[in-house]
């Protein structure tokens, strides 16, 4: 775990709760959870002022306890620390659209010996997920870390760096 993915006892009582008889079960009972507890708002369009103070800032505490996300990097910030806490194995992916502004955050999870991209955001559907032929996409990895505060874009201003630094042509970072 890291700063923002730390669960309180209360997280912990949940994760032992979602637990299934396989680690599938136990992938597929989180992200029926975080489907049906987390509502999901647009901050960056409502409000774009607020969002970009909150970007990549809101700890799993107060994301659970709100049962709010305003977007895909809150959303697999809950997802990291419930696997985590059911003893999942799992790394907190951020990937960069290719050929367009944009990011996106997911996770790999250890599942049957195996990782599997996951992205929580879609809840049950994010079994699915392939950030190389998503609609919204493409993405390709840029990041894996333990959490949001310790991955390559902590703050809306390490968005703006990025997002100049790429080259769109060939969907890497400049020199």
């Amino acid at each position: 775990f890291e700063r923002l993915t730390q669960p309180n006892e209360e997280i912990k009582k949940i994760a032992d709760g979602l637990r299934g008889k396989t680690e599938q079960q136990t992938l597929e009972n989180v992200l029926f959870f975080l489907e049906e507890n987390l509502k999901h708002i647009d901050l960056e369009r409502e409000n774009p002022k607020e969002w970009k103070k909150l970007f990549n800032k809101r700890a799993v505490e107060e994301i659970l306890e709100n049962k709010i996300s305003y977007g895909c990097n809150d959303t697999a910030t809950a997802f990291t620390t419930l696997m985590r806490s059911c003893g999942i194995p799992i790394k907190y992916i951020e990937g960069k659209r290719i050929g367009k502004s944009g990011t996106h955050d997911w996770g790999e999870v250890f599942v049957d010996g195996e990782w599997k991209s996951v992205d929580p955001t879609q809840g049950r559907e994010g079994l699915k997920f392939d950030p190389k032929k998503v609609k919204h996409g493409p993405y390709i990895k840029i990041s894996e870390s333990l959490g949001p505060s310790d991955s390559m874009i902590t703050s809306y201003e390490d968005w703006i760096r990025l997002e100049k630094l790429w080259d769109y042509k060939k969907n890497i970072l400049k020199n």
